[in-house]
């Protein structure tokens, strides 16, 4: 992940959290911590962010700490920012954008029941580097499309 660094720490999780609340009231990105049922232990994050207005899309990200992986966390917390997403902001598309090789992010993606639409060259940066990325996306059910 872009934000990524070995020497990740309370500092700069408080400093991203801060960015998040600055992007919430703007209306540029909704970001949220996910946290364990009694709030004591940082579990991850999901957002929506890359806001497309005019074709009334944007980006649903997700990711979670080694130890709560393989547990539900990321596709539970995804898929209610992406129900939130769709219903109350009326989106018709959102798109999920993961590295080539990142098995456990693509996995959450089919258990939305995301559609897998291909394999992008060089579509994201990582380490300085292009790479490639798998592209699903979210669209509302049949019928409840905006006209």
């Amino acid at each position: 992940m872009k934000w990524y660094r070995d020497d990740f720490n309370v500092q700069h999780a408080r400093e991203w959290f801060e960015i998040a609340a600055n992007d919430l009231a703007d209306g540029t990105n909704l970001e949220l911590g996910i946290f364990d049922g009694d709030g004591s232990t940082y579990l991850g994050g999901v957002g929506l962010n890359c806001f497309h207005r005019a074709d009334n899309l944007c980006n649903l990200g997700y990711w979670v700490r080694r130890r709560a992986q393989g547990r539900g966390v990321a596709t539970r917390a995804a898929r209610a920012m992406s129900e939130y997403g769709l219903t109350t902001l009326r989106l018709t598309r959102i798109e999920i954008v993961v590295a080539q090789g990142n098995e456990p992010s693509m996995a959450v993606a089919r258990k939305l029941g995301a559609q897998f639409e291909g394999l992008l060259r060089n579509r994201l940066v990582i380490g300085g580097r292009p790479v490639p990325a798998a592209m699903f996306s979210l669209a509302p059910a049949k019928g409840d499309e905006m006209g």
